[in-house]
């Protein structure tokens, strides 16, 4: 069959096929019709068809069909539900123990295992202090009876002695730590103490024969006993902040530091800014046995600087003795801003 047919009056006057060409002889002529032209496109020759499968894989796949077939459909398998690429890290099991700071599971990974966060029974609010919150549980313990006097021993020696004591209550009593012959029964080992009240009496001896090396007395003491350190040999650091006239003649602190035998000492502070030393007696520390390096630091007003050094030469004559202003205050003509040195005295 012919690709072109050419007709004329209902009749094919030509043929040709697609590539091929015809010359009609109609030069002079006249036609009494339409000269028709017929196109019948070609068919292709049939070809067997074939499906394929493809496994899904990471990287792309191109499909085609065999030689001498056509593709009728392809069917591509389904990925797993559970698939996880190789590009993706993956995490084995691990157990985390909470710390002080924030742990971190990175994102992105794949967990191949189970990643445990440890928990422990004892995270209830009985045992949190009071007012702490841990991973969210507010603490609700308050830490038990509140002792209100008497004294707790914070260490001892090997021989079940206190070496540093919390002292609660109004009243240290005499001899509480101290002896007054013989070395100190309770407290021949205890070096520290700390004041937790604010108490008003220090009582006689009370850290008599002791091994105290520091004694800070406590703003709100009024009475003292006497020889409250007796024998006091290792002191180190005696600090009274509110001396004020307490170190005058027969007044509070008379016969406190008696005795003291301090031949360790390396300084002993009176008074503070805020808090001058008015009184002084040279009497007030008989026996104190300060060795010459030790320090004496005085804060007061200027207009006591002398008559104070005056006292305190006697008991220490040796001994470096600097007065600081507790106050706004002037001395020999200069002034002094609270906390400035006065006077360094020295002797050579």
């Amino acid at each position: 069959m012919a690709d072109v047919t050419i007709s004329y009056k209902g009749a094919s006057i030509a043929t040709m096929n697609a590539s091929g060409s015809k010359t009609l002889n109609t030069k002079g002529k006249y036609c009494e019709d339409d000269i028709a032209v017929s196109y019948v496109a070609p068919t292709s020759p049939t070809k067997p068809t074939q499906a394929k499968s493809v496994t899904p894989s990471e990287s792309a796949q191109t499909v085609t069909p065999d030689a001498g077939y056509e593709l009728s459909q392809v069917d591509v398998g389904a990925i797993p539900s559970n698939y996880v690429g190789t590009g993706v890290t993956r995490k084995a099991a691990a157990t985390y123990t909470p710390t002080a700071t924030d742990q971190t599971i990175a994102a992105s990974q794949y967990l191949t295992g189970a990643q445990t966060v440890k928990g422990d029974a004892n995270l209830v609010a009985a045992n949190i202090k009071e007012g702490v919150s841990i991973f969210g549980v507010q603490g609700s313990h308050s830490g038990g009876t509140t002792i209100t006097n008497g004294i707790v021993f914070t260490s001892v020696d090997a021989n079940s002695k206190p070496v540093t004591a919390d002292i609660y209550g109004l009243t240290v009593p005499n001899y509480c730590f101290g002896s007054y012959n013989g070395s100190g029964v309770l407290g021949s080992s205890l070096r520290f103490v700390t004041f937790k009240s604010n108490p008003t009496t220090i009582g006689v001896n009370a850290f008599a024969k002791t091994a105290l090396e520091e004694l800070i007395v406590p703003d709100s003491v009024t009475t003292f006993g006497g020889g409250i350190i007796r024998a006091g040999t290792n002191v180190k650091r005696i600090v009274h902040e509110n001396a004020g006239s307490k170190y005058g003649y027969n007044n509070a602190c008379w016969n406190c530091w008696r005795y003291a035998a301090a031949s360790h000492l390396e300084e002993m502070i009176l008074g503070a800014v805020g808090k001058p030393v008015t009184a002084m007696n040279a009497t007030v520390f008989t026996s104190f046995g300060a060795p010459s390096t030790a320090i004496v630091i005085i804060y007061c007003l200027g207009t006591f600087v002398d008559t104070c050094l005056t006292q305190l030469r006697t008991p220490f004559a040796s001994q470096k003795i600097i007065f600081y202003a507790a106050e706004a205050t002037t001395y020999n003509g200069t002034s002094y801003a609270a906390g400035e040195t006065m006077l360094t005295s020295e002797v050579t």
